[in-house]
């Protein structure tokens, strides 16, 4: 993560069999700190070593994160006893097949469900190094139309609009730029989406979250 590719592709092989070695025995002993270090390794191959994953394996690493973040499909973050690990799994995902330059990107031809679980997990608050990441490639994906704001402006906006409470309570989920980004994707909404839409979807979120759009905006 912080030594540089070439000592990230020196050790990755050592890594991804340490984390092979914790997913596939959580079965018979379920420590939650263990996948979830397990997980957030998966994220860090990855981004710095991605070379490193033959296809199969990406392929199983990948098969093994959507397993877990794909509990956000019934049931609510706040409803979770164990976020760090669902968030870290999402991230994981993104980092495998949805962001920039991810090494799956185009071998998984079909990437509905996991967008989905992707943006169902954002924002990303319990680690802000993999939230920045995250919430820059939301814009990324967006900003390349792989995410319609036609389609997605409920979702984006209910994103958007906490991310940018997170940051006005001193929570560094977001850099500045990205928060630059971000209000571009609520400018690229207001031109491509009817008002009475955007004001529905406005209605419906916490107060903070009304606030601090409307803030950002003026």
């Amino acid at each position: 993560e912080h030594c540089g590719s070439a000592a990230a592709n020196t050790y990755a092989p050592m890594l991804l069999k340490g984390i092979q070695e914790g997913l596939d025995g959580i079965s018979k002993n379920e420590d939650v700190e263990l996948k979830q270090a397990a997980v957030y390794g998966i994220a860090q191959v990855a981004r710095h070593a991605p070379k490193s994953l033959s296809p199969t394996q990406g392929q199983d690493l990948l098969r093994k994160v959507y397993d877990i973040a794909k509990e956000l499909e019934t049931v609510s973050k706040s409803d979770m006893d164990h976020v760090a690990l669902v968030e870290n799994s999402v991230s994981s995902m993104a980092s495998l097949t949805l962001l920039r330059g991810s090494p799956l990107y185009d071998s998984v031809s079909d990437k509905g469900a996991l967008m989905n679980v992707f943006m169902r997990g954002l924002p990303i608050e319990e680690d802000f190094d993999e939230a920045k990441i995250c919430h820059d490639g939301l814009c990324d994906l967006v900003e390349t139309n792989i995410i319609n704001v036609q389609t997605e402006y409920r979702t984006l906006i209910r994103i958007i609009g906490k991310i940018l409470v997170l940051v006005s309570e001193g929570d560094e989920v977001a850099s500045q730029n990205t928060c630059s980004r971000l209000m571009g994707v609520i400018g690229k909404i207001q031109q491509t989406v009817d008002g009475n839409s955007i004001q529905a979807a406005f209605s419906v979120l916490e107060p903070e979250a009304q606030e601090a759009l409307v803030s950002a905006m003026q």
